[in-house]
């Protein structure tokens, strides 16, 4: 019983939110107002939420095309996740031996900026295409992961996890220049 009053409080609390906006698919009310503008380097100023994210309409698993995964020696496509704060697609790619394969995932996060990246050590900033990135070596040096810059709080993370992180880093750095022409 006090669950179904915990549930039904939620759902009224959770309705009272929406805005009275008619057209269009429901969204949660705001007390400040958002407009998204461009900035000197052509991306798009932060969103202030997941909702106003340039991500937002992305799906992680169309990132990587055929001939992009074709270059990557990815044979099967893409399995969807969303790990903590990010919606995420991940392949795997088989070599020779076990040691030597390795998975490569994207992550988009929609509230997170390059700035928020946390990894083994420093980021290392670089550039992917014309956006700023940084790159990091993460889960105690098994993985390399690149973080592109979509807006300042939004970002596109591609990394792969294997025996080795430092050793993957070239493939990721591939991967990413395959990425960033598809990011908004």
């Amino acid at each position: 019983m006090k669950r179904s009053l915990l549930a039904v409080a939620v759902l009224t609390l959770s309705l009272s939110a929406c805005s009275d906006k008619t057209p269009g698919e429901p969204t949660a009310a705001s007390s400040t107002a958002t407009s998204t503008t461009k900035n000197q380097s052509g991306t798009s100023a932060a969103p202030t939420s997941a909702a106003d994210s340039p991500l937002k309409a992305v799906n992680p698993c169309d990132l990587l095309d055929s001939s992009a995964m074709t270059k990557l020696g990815i044979k099967k496509p893409g399995e969807e996740d969303t790990v903590g704060k990010s919606r995420g697609c991940q392949w795997r790619v088989e070599k020779d031996s076990i040691a030597d394969s390795y998975s490569i995932d994207i992550g988009l996060f929609e509230t997170l900026g390059i700035a928020d990246v946390k990894g083994d050590g420093n980021p290392q900033p670089l550039t992917v295409g014309p956006r700023k990135a940084v790159q990091t070596l993460r889960g105690q040096g098994s993985g390399c992961a690149i973080s592109i810059e979509v807006t300042a709080k939004s970002r596109v993370d591609v990394q792969a996890a294997g025996s080795s992180g430092e050793k993957l880093c070239p493939a990721v750095l591939e991967a990413a220049k395959l990425v960033e022409p598809e990011l908004p």
